[in-house]
C-alpha cells in the first residue's frame, strides 16, 4: 500500500504547553501537534459531534505567551484515543484533526513564528 506524503511537516507539541478552545464545541482541549496546514487536539467530548467547520483559538500556558484567536478550520478527522488512554472514571478522550482554511496574513505569521521555535529548538 502506498502512503500519501504529507504536504506540511507536523510538529509534536510539548505536553500541556498550549490549549485549544473550540468555539463550536464550547470546550477546551490540549494541542497535540501543529503544521502550516492544520492542527490536532485532544479533548473530552460532550454529547454533540459538531459540524465539519470549526473556529478555534490557541492559547499558550505558563510562560508561553501565545494567543491565536479565530482560526477558521475544517474538520479532517475525529477519532477516539486508544483504549489505554481511558481514564479510571471511564471518560472517553478523542483527537480531532483540523485543516486551516482562510487564515489572515497575521494568523499565518503567528503560526510560522510558533513553528520556527520547533525547527530551531
Amino acid at each position: 500500500m502506498e502512503v500519501e506524503p504529507r504536504r506540511f511537516k507536523r510538529y509534536i507539541v510539548e505536553e500541556n504547553k498550549y490549549e485549544v478552545f473550540s468555539r463550536e464545541l464550547g470546550i477546551t482541549g490540549k494541542l497535540k501537534d501543529i503544521s502550516e496546514g492544520g492542527l490536532a487536539y485532544q479533548y473530552i467530548p460532550d454529547d454533540g459531534g459538531g459540524s465539519l467547520s470549526e473556529v478555534v483559538d490557541i492559547l499558550g500556558k505558563n510562560l508561553e505567551r501565545l494567543y491565536l484567536p479565530g482560526l477558521i478550520c475544517k474538520r479532517v478527522y475525529d477519532i477516539a484515543e486508544l483504549a489505554a488512554d481511558l481514564t479510571f472514571t471511564g471518560t472517553k478522550i478523542r483527537i480531532r484533526g483540523l485543516e486551516f482554511t482562510g487564515l489572515s496574513e497575521k494568523q499565518k505569521r503567528k503560526i510560522e513564528v510558533m513553528l520556527e521555535k520547533y525547527q530551531t529548538g
